[in-house]
């Protein structure tokens, strides 16, 4: 789906799940005339709930004015660019031109290997510089971490253990909770039991449908989905890469600022889930 490259885009932008709920970004697009306004505020809806921010979509003069703004202007951390610009960088990512020492043989898939940070990027950058910027800083954090050694400690492929910090980066919403996410993840997997992560789901359809036949189905499927559903950053680097030595196999939202409750047992798991529900924080 086309939007996970939207996102990837938007990452290299500055942004990046917050450590707290509802956080306040812009979105520059265009003339409110146009059609990138629109696109700008269907973005906003895709990405702000399942974030947990506040997105305002603001009118611009075009491309080159965003280009300025999301370098200048306080809490602009997306912008529109000229469709034929996303193309080309669509079409160069699935092309195996950049890779990954990451990657796995015989895959052009660059999803999880882009590193999400801040990039100065200037009109002399073109497609390729760009994407390898963002490969080669994703290969640097990821060696600083330490994850060929900690992969082969875990049993699993340096590929896989980046899978694994997709996950608890999608599913984290404060630092101190990816090492226990992350334990709860590897504790699943080695007792061969469905991992059951929504966000796994989201990824591949938008939605949760736990009787779906998608490979990322993590409630039907054994094992780890296929490939990253997300860019980790550092933190969700090094807690796939060290988990927290827990006994957990369940966790669920237990609190407004996104913190979980961990339970080792169903019984107490299904505690957690009534209390949250009590509280509003799930459906």
């Amino acid at each position: 789906m086309r939007w996970r490259w939207v996102a990837a885009l938007l990452v290299a932008a500055g942004f990046g799940a917050p450590a707290h709920a509802v956080v306040g970004y812009k979105i520059v697009t265009a003339s409110e005339r146009g059609t990138y306004i629109q696109i700008g505020r269907d973005v906003a809806k895709l990405v702000a709930p399942a974030a947990d921010i506040e997105l305002d979509v603001l009118p611009s003069a075009g491309s080159a004015e965003n280009v300025e703004r999301l370098r200048y202007e306080p809490g602009v951390k997306f912008a529109m660019v000229q469709s034929d610009v996303y193309q080309a960088f669509l079409d160069l990512a699935a092309s195996g031109e950049v890779r990954s020492q990451f990657s796995p043989p015989g895959s052009n898939n660059l999803e999880g290997l882009l590193y999400p940070d801040t990039y100065l990027i200037t009109d002399k950058d073109d497609e390729v510089t760009i994407l390898r910027r963002m490969v080669e800083a994703f290969d640097e954090q990821a060696t600083s971490v330490g994850i060929t050694d900690a992969a082969t400690r875990l049993g699993i492929t340096p590929y896989q253990l980046v899978t694994v910090a997709s996950m608890v980066e999608r599913e984290a919403k404060v630092d101190e909770d990816r090492g226990k996410i992350a334990s709860v993840i590897y504790n699943r997997f080695k007792r061969k039991m469905p991992l059951g992560i929504d966000a796994t789901l989201m990824y591949a359809l938008g939605k949760v449908d736990t009787s779906s036949s998608s490979p990322y189905n993590t409630y039907k499927i054994l094992g780890l989905p296929p490939t990253p559903i997300a860019n980790p950053g550092k933190p969700s680097l090094q807690a796939a890469a060290s988990p927290d030595d827990t006994p957990y196999l369940y966790y669920v939202i237990a609190g407004a600022d996104g913190h979980h409750a961990f339970a080792t047992n169903l019984a107490d798991h299904n505690k957690n889930v009534a209390a949250a529900r009590a509280a509003g924080l799930l459906p």
